[in-house]
């Protein structure tokens, strides 16, 4: 798993690319919390994760959870089919910027 750090007009944006297991959320938990510090609002572009497991959707869901109880937002821009099908086998619906668009 990589992320990197992307300025955003008022809010950042967190690239993640490759996996998203359960390995790699401790680390990637960090660095989402790191970059809430210093902004309202997160997207994250999941568009580049190859790999995501139960571990990895239920980050996304509680990271969600926690930012919005700190008055914060985290948003989904691009999400990759493994992600989607992730979320897709554990029953939770994941709602993207490119979803409400209609893309």
């Amino acid at each position: 798993m990589e992320a990197r750090d992307a300025k955003e007009p008022g809010g950042q944006r967190l690239l993640v690319e490759g996996t998203l297991g359960i390995a790699d959320v401790a680390a990637l938990k960090g660095r989402i919390l790191e970059a809430l510090r210093s902004c309202r609002e997160l997207e994250l572009d999941l568009g580049a994760v190859e790999e995501c497991d139960t571990a990895g959707i239920q980050l996304l869901v509680a990271t969600g959870r926690l930012a919005e109880q700190d008055g914060r937002a985290v948003r989904l821009g691009r999400c990759s089919e493994a992600v989607g099908s992730a979320a897709a086998r554990l029953g939770v619906s994941l709602m993207t910027s490119d979803s409400e668009r209609g893309d």
